[in-house]
């Protein structure tokens, strides 16, 4: 069960400043099993879970300069498409009907 931590957006009701080192607070040491890794990863507010997830995801599978900055150039010029009108956004329930429709046939 996740320890508790009281900040916004966080199921967590530990004062913040038992929060600092938290991953050495639990055991005395650096060394965490799998489970205590998770348990105190889910007290982490969500924005520094999807960091803590990104940075695992590149340990498996390291970006490539070439491609993110190939990603960042798209993503640039698809917003730049929706600010503009020249493209519509397809709300997301639409692509999954389309999807399934197309396949349950």
């Amino acid at each position: 069960m996740c320890c508790e931590v009281a900040s916004a957006g966080s199921s967590c009701t530990l004062p913040p400043a038992q929060v600092e080192g938290f991953w050495y607070a639990r055991t005395g040491s650096s060394m965490h099993g799998m489970k205590e890794i998770i348990e105190e990863a889910e007290c982490l507010p969500v924005e520094e879970r999807v960091m803590v997830i990104d940075s695992l995801l590149r340990t498996i599978n390291p970006p490539s300069p070439e491609v993110e900055i190939e990603w960042m150039m798209i993503a640039s010029r698809r917003l730049a498409e929706l600010r503009s009108g020249q493209v519509r956004a397809v709300p997301g329930s639409e692509v999954f009907d389309r999807i399934h429709s197309r396949f349950e046939k």
